[in-house]
């Protein structure tokens, strides 16, 4: 298809209108210039054996479930793990070098004898897959300090839930951490491995769903304690839809640093909201006692759950790209006018898919890297700003969409 012409979009006006800029020769020379080294999309879309390597935690590694494999035997790697799954059914070979324990620091400096998981990618990697930040926000720290006596509390430390035990001065701590400082540093990490994968797809996959939320909690809720002979879920009831929270949390504001900073953003936890550790057919284990310390397995994926997050991430990685880390946003203008923009990071402007803006329904605009139509565009710092003027009443529904189906939905904003 001739870059020039828009896709075919039933709701659009025959007439098109390229994006336009005043711009001063050199730089658009420049620009110029600088295309002819960038490489072409399929370069990316058809990865070849090898070319994928997988980062994280213990939640991509997989608690040496079914049987230990790995260079490095303490990092648990398990051969049922979701990286080789999803490489096994994307086509792919996986580089794996997650590793049980690992934080955001543990991608890029060497841990011991275990080198930086970074250490793998190069300018031939073409897909990276992320899970990282729970072990940075005290994961297995939190678990312990809040485990309960019975369903209805104390905590063995004496707070009367883990609510408690975390609110200071009417703010919840846990989920400021997630926010203010677990998820941006995400969006650094995923800054560095873009850096150094330049020709990558990267693809940050989220956590499933540990504790159930109030519409999952069973009637009377699921506390059993805690013994070394079977799993348990010793915690206070009213806590399950606060660590939910905490976990959602997590989860939506990764997702806007992963945006943000270019790459793609899976979330497991509404697939996975049937199967919370509390479920009768659970993806995660409860708490286990191995001695006098918890076991590797507690809170984690089971086999069960590694097999589904192998069958989420290889159909993501099967799949077209997403929105690759192009945004919007709709700013108010006054009365019903509104400037609805469609942000394309520099670095990815020739790789992004094409994208539709729509009001009700209604095709207003579409952009596709470098090119846009019936829109005008100004470059900032690391980000070229696609704008269109569109009139938006209370009640509408300002989207943006993809050619694979995904959506943004946009949320009017005040102008600054």
């Amino acid at each position: 298809m001739d870059r020039d012409t828009p896709p075919n979009t039933s709701a659009r006006s025959p007439r098109r209108r390229r994006a336009r800029r005043a711009w001063p020769v050199a730089a658009v020379l420049g620009l110029a210039a600088a295309a002819v080294v960038v490489p072409a999309q399929g370069a990316a879309a058809t990865p070849g054996p090898g070319s994928y390597v997988a980062l994280g935690d213990s939640y991509v590694a997989g608690q040496a479930l079914d049987h230990l494999t790995g260079a490095y035997p303490e990092c648990l790697q398990s051969v049922a793990n979701y990286p080789r799954t999803a490489a096994w059914r994307a086509g792919l070979i996986a580089n794996d070098q997650s590793c049980s324990g690992a934080t955001i620091p543990d991608l890029f400096a060497a841990k011991g004898a275990i080198p930086a998981q970074t250490d793998a990618l190069s300018a031939s990697t073409q897909v990276v897959t992320l899970s990282i930040g729970g072990n940075d926000l005290g994961f297995s720290a939190i678990l312990r300090s809040c485990l309960a006596a019975s369903a209805d509390g104390p905590l063995w430390s004496g707070e009367k839930s883990c609510r408690e035990k975390y609110t200071v001065g009417g703010v919840d701590t846990l989920s400021a951490k997630a926010a203010g400082v677990v998820a941006p540093a995400v969006g650094e990490a995923v800054t560095r491995i873009r850096a150094k994968a330049p020709n990558a797809r990267v693809v940050v996959v989220g956590y499933p769903t540990l504790m159930p939320d109030a519409a999952h909690t069973p009637a009377g809720g699921c506390f059993s304690p805690l013994t070394s002979s079977k799993p348990a879920l010793p915690f206070a009831t009213t806590d399950l839809d606060y660590f939910h929270g905490v976990q959602s949390t997590l989860d939506t504001r990764t997702q806007a640093a992963v945006h943000a900073a270019g790459a793609e953003y899976v979330s497991l936890l509404a697939d996975t909201a049937e199967h919370s550790v509390c479920s009768t057919t659970p993806y995660i284990d409860g708490i286990t006692l191995s001695g006098f310390v918890l076991s590797p397995t507690s809170m984690h994926p089971n086999l069960a759950g590694l097999g589904y997050q192998g069958r989420a991430v290889g159909a993501v990685l099967k799949a077209p790209r997403d929105f690759q880390g192009v945004t919007g946003a709709l700013v108010s203008l006054g009365g019903t006018s509104a400037d609805l923009q469609i942000h394309v990071p520099l670095a990815t402007l020739h790789t992004t898919p094409d994208v539709a803006a729509e009001v009700n329904g209604s095709y207003v605009a579409n952009v596709n890297g470098e090119h846009g139509w019936y829109v005008w565009f100004e470059n900032r710092e690391d980000t070229r700003v696609y704008h269109v003027t569109v009139t938006v009443k209370p009640g509408d529904t300002v989207r943006l969409r993809t050619a694979t189906g995904a959506v943004q939905v946009l949320t009017l904003t005040p102008k600054a």
